[in-house]
């Protein structure tokens, strides 16, 4: 069975920040390679690789990687009811 080459690795998170009252950024965080070899964790000297992600239709004029929140709960209610997973997700 082949593998998928997207995998991510065990404990990555993507998460939504919250910037301000109206907007925010989807963040992807892991520990490096290295943390997980020397079975470290992240701190202030050594931080976990983080990625601001960029989402289609919901960037600022000002800032690609900024999403107004109501622009960011539309696009997730299109999605889910485009994948049929919506009565997963608001239930």
């Amino acid at each position: 069975m082949a593998r998928p080459s997207n995998r991510s690795p065990p404990g990555s998170a993507v998460s939504f920040e919250l910037l301000s009252d109206r907007a925010g950024a989807v963040v992807y965080r892991s520990q490096t390679l290295e943390q997980m070899r020397e079975l470290s964790r992240p701190d202030a000297a050594r931080p976990a690789f983080r990625q601001v992600l960029t989402i289609p239709g919901c960037a600022m004029p000002d800032d690609a990687t900024r999403c107004l929140l109501d622009t960011f709960a539309r696009l997730g209610a299109e999605q889910a009811r485009t994948r049929e997973v919506s009565r997963f997700l608001l239930a």
